[in-house]
């Protein structure tokens, strides 16, 4: 009964650390993506966005030790597009079921209740865990701890039931969890640690097994592997079926031992070739160099795990080696004679749960040592809090029977207190951190605040800026980034837009000269010429254009980019207009990289140029299929439905390109167009205003703004912009004669006819201002007047049959029918249909 109550008692306090941590994650759903890792993973990542078996397999087999969370991206990418609420939801929810699965975990151990929760406590809460629940980029983390907590638990079961139905379980969670992340892998040693512990011997079969398991999985997208499993199952068979009786094996060593060190040698030539190295780290590291770094990662996570009160995102390489790295950070080294030191004097103390504290210890140093650089699996940062994430798990349960140790003598009632009291302390941290997780604005001030030398800090900044299209800031960032790392030849490129973008051109030319000089790879100085050539281009030097992207593809002949702007000065400067060469390089664009979106969207407009509608169409969807977020391709889309009088997917094809970037005014033109063509005045006029806030001078937009509003019987605002027309441009005696037609409209007549006259007097052959000054001369009763106009208009079009039947109506109101008859009879000769009823009605007798 005691026990049941503690059990309940444990389950109540579990369920309160997993509302409080909700709580203190739940502001996360409404974060942004952070651009760091997010888009590189997800919304630019083709092999996440389109899924496709063969996308699968690319992930299987180029990105194995993140397959599994690449996958569930592609599935949640495929459901939900970018809607960022349900990535942050799907973290959080990763988050608490990991907290309840630790909580089954060590409720097998049959702790008290005070490590129980406390060790559930600071499992949930801790705030090393931010980095690994605020950042889509960590399912890695969540998912990896998911599956080996799960496997622990199958292990439970197994060492109690074993049955093969959990070994296939196991098997399957461990695969799941080093292709989740590459710390995953140590799952197997970590089942050998707890094995050995929970039954105070080693286990010979167990291990043997459990290297074996690690050598699968290591090798498992490895054919070969299969032969050798494959082969080794029919040696056990064969000896087995036919030998084993005859053949017996004296030595216990060799039968211990051989299988053994017979994996352990896959696994070391492994290393050796390279084919399990997992990534190149920090390649200038000597060995020596790697001890002090192992050094320092250690210290690192240990104090943050104890003073977790400074959070930053980035921690660098330091920028030394050899001796002066020594000098730098060689008191770090004295870490493995104090963690050696203390380990001894625990096991030589006479504390009862020594071997469980000290089983935890080894527990935490076994999973974080695959982050300490002594193997080079990492080559970006030194530390970082995410890799913590699972191995603090060791760490955590040591300090709940320390903690308990020290307080074991105090009253009972103190306990929850002191509970509550670093709950919330956890809760207070976290909830205060994770704020810096907010966007990448956010999250990268709060690097360079705490480390303004952090050079990758200001140009992720600079590109999050760029993207924004806020140019300013972008461009700081980038000043800044280049001059604490003027080797990194990308901050060069990316400031060279920026200053193009300002419409400082010769600046730009001038940085990326800078640029060249520093790049070392042919291809890097390929993007500089090529993005040279686009400047030159832009400022209509097309042969200078054409000779730096001819020089880009000779020094790296694999640049897709260059081709395509190739396909570009061939399709629109005049010196090189060749449409066909023009498709040429866009075809070579995508042959180099079929996943170019750009490079398909041209070759949809090339092809709609040359009249080839489906094959336009088709080109124009891969674009938008490969990047469902490039406006540009939904306005070419768009424009196909506009010339096919399909006006509502054309429309709708607009809106969404507007909705991913309501910057472009060509789209928002087109829209406004769309509008107007299928007399939706009202929505064009607005399209059209939000244009001239851009563009106050767009004369376009001004005059068919105008006109919507004269059909909408906008009179007063209408006749403003038409004015403003005439003003910008008064040469143009067509903005004149817009006026005078508005005027017609609002039936105000005598000023209608003051902007007609002058508008024939700049220019006396204008056919609609002589037809309606003429027009309106008649309804004002001066047929004299309209005869006038009508014969000029008749002089000017001799072809136009309505002149003919305008001028009979003129001679018909001056008296003289017969006349009148005469030019009826030739308007209706010539076309003129209406010129019918005129005769029916007024030339009877002439009929006759």
């Amino acid at each position: 009964m005691i026990k049941n109550k503690l059990i309940h008692k444990e389950g109540f306090w579990v369920l309160v650390v997993m509302a409080i941590t909700l709580l203190a994650y739940l502001k996360i759903l409404h974060f942004d993506f952070v651009y760091w890792d997010d888009d590189k993973q997800l919304f630019n990542n083709y092999y996440v966005t389109l899924f496709s078996f063969n996308h699968i397999k690319h992930n299987l087999f180029l990105e194995r030790f993140t397959f599994i969370p690449l996958t569930l991206y592609s599935i949640v990418y495929q459901l939900f597009g970018k809607n960022i609420l349900i990535y942050h939801l799907l973290s959080l929810c990763f988050h608490l079921f990991n907290v309840y699965l630790f909580y089954i975990v060590i409720r097998k151990f049959n702790f008290s209740s005070l490590v129980t929760v406390f060790s559930v406590l600071l499992f949930a809460l801790h705030p090393l865990r931010i980095e690994s629940v605020a950042w889509i980029s960590e399912w890695k983390d969540l998912l990896f701890t998911c599956f080996s907590l799960l496997a622990i638990l199958v292990y439970f079961n197994w060492s109690k039931q074993p049955k093969k139905r959990f070994i296939v379980i196991y098997v399957m969670l461990a695969w799941a969890a080093g292709f989740s992340k590459v710390q995953g892998l140590l799952l197997p040693f970590s089942i050998i640690l707890l094995d050995t512990a929970l039954n105070k011997k080693i286990n010979w079969k167990l291990i043997l097994f459990q290297v074996a398991i690690f050598a699968f999985v290591l090798f498992s997208i490895k054919i070969k592997t299969y032969y050798f499993i494959l082969a080794l199952l029919c040696l056990w068979f064969i000896y087995h079926r036919f030998f084993s009786s005859k053949i017996k094996i004296k030595a216990t060593y060799l039968k211990k031992w051989a299988p053994l060190v017979l994996i352990l040698a896959l696994i070391v030539a492994g290393f050796l070739t390279r084919k399990i190295w997992f990534w190149s780290g920090e390649g200038n590291a000597s060995i020596t160099d790697r001890f002090v770094y192992a050094s320092y990662a250690l210290t690192f996570y240990l104090k943050q795990f104890i003073f977790p009160w400074t959070q930053v995102a980035i921690h660098s390489y330091p920028s030394v080696f050899g001796i002066a790295l020594w000098k730098q950070w060689g008191l770090y080294t004295g870490i493995w004679l104090l963690m050696g030191l203390g380990l001894w004097l625990l096991i030589k103390s006479n504390w009862k749960n020594k071997w469980i504290v000290f089983t935890s210890l080894l527990f935490f140093l076994l999973n974080i040592s695959i982050v300490l650089h002594i193997v080079p699996i990492e080559g970006r940062l030194i530390v970082a809090e995410r890799y913590t994430y699972f191995a603090y798990s060791g760490l955590i349960i040591a300090l709940a029977f320390m903690v308990e140790h020290i307080i074991q003598g105090i009253a009972f009632y103190i306990k929850p207190l002191l509970l509550c009291m670093i709950g919330i302390i956890c809760f207070v941290l976290t909830y205060i951190r994770v704020d810096v997780w907010k966007n990448t604005e956010t999250l990268f001030g709060d690097v360079i605040a705490k480390k303004p030398a952090t050079s990758f800090a200001w140009t992720n900044l600079g590109s999050y800026f760029l993207e924004k299209k806020n140019y300013t800031l972008s461009e700081k960032y980038y000043r800044q980034a280049i001059k604490l790392n003027p080797v990194d030849v990308q901050n060069y490129l990316n400031m060279a837009l920026v200053q193009v973008a300002l419409n400082r051109n010769e600046e730009a030319i001038g940085t990326l000269s800078e640029g060249l000089e520093k790049a070392t790879l042919n291809d890097d100085k390929s993007m500089f010429l090529v993005t040279q050539g686009q400047i030159y281009a832009q400022q209509g030097n097309s042969k200078k254009a054409m000779q730096l992207y001819n020089q880009s593809l000779h020094l790296y002949n694999k640049n897709y980019k260059a081709c395509l702007q190739k396909s570009l000065l061939y399709a629109n400067d005049v010196l090189f207009r060749n449409i066909d060469s023009a498709i040429f390089y866009a075809q070579k664009a995508i042959v180099l990289n079929k996943y170019y979106a750009d490079a398909y969207h041209t070759l949809g407009w090339l092809y709609l140029l040359k009249g080839n509608i489906p094959q336009s169409k088709t080109y124009i969807q891969k674009a938008i299929d490969l990047n469902p977020f490039m406006a540009l391709a939904y306005n070419s889309r768009g424009y196909l439905s506009y010339i096919q009088g399909d006006y509502e997917t054309a429309l709708s094809d607009y809106t969404h390109a507007l909705q991913l970037d309501s910057t472009l005014l060509d789209i928002r033109k087109n829209r406004a167009w769309s509008y107007f063509q299928s007399k939706q005045y009202e929505l064009a006029v607005k399209d059209y205003q939000l244009i001239l806030q851009q563009s106050p001078r767009d004369i376009i937009a001004i005059i068919n703004s105008a006109f919507a509003n004269t059909y909408l019987s906008n009179y007063a605002q209408a006749i403003r912009q038409f004015k403003q027309a005439a003003y910008y441009f008064p040469d143009s005696a067509v903005y004149v004669q817009n006026l005078g037609w508005c005027f017609m409209q609002a039936k105000q007549y005598d000023s209608a006819i003051y902007y007609f006259n002058r508008a024939l007097l700049s220019n006396p052959s204008l056919m609609n201002s002589l037809y309606n000054r003429g027009y309106l001369y008649l309804l004002k009763n001066e047929p004299e007047k309209a005869l006038h106009d009508f014969t000029s208009l008749q002089h000017y079009y001799p072809q136009m049959a309505e002149s003919y039947f305008w001028i009979g109506e003129s001679y018909r109101l001056l008296g003289n029918q017969s006349k009148a008859c005469s030019l009826y009879q030739q308007a209706l000769s010539m076309g003129f249909s209406n010129a019918q009823q005129a005769i029916q009605k007024y030339c009877k007798n002439d009929m006759k």
